[in-house]
């Protein structure tokens, strides 16, 4: 991203992957729309927003 703020072009860019990817549950803002979380998706949640 810092690239593209410094004026260059998206297409131009190489494909890079991600290093590392973390899985976050926010369990209140799923209480606010109305969502239940599962227990096995919480089992396999890296961090646990209470």
């Amino acid at each position: 991203m810092d690239r593209i703020l410094q004026g260059a072009k998206p297409a131009d860019l190489p494909m890079e992957e991600p290093i590392r990817s973390r899985f976050v549950v926010n369990l209140q803002a799923a209480e606010q729309i109305g969502l239940t979380v599962l227990p096995a998706v919480l089992n396999k949640a890296d961090r646990i927003i209470k």
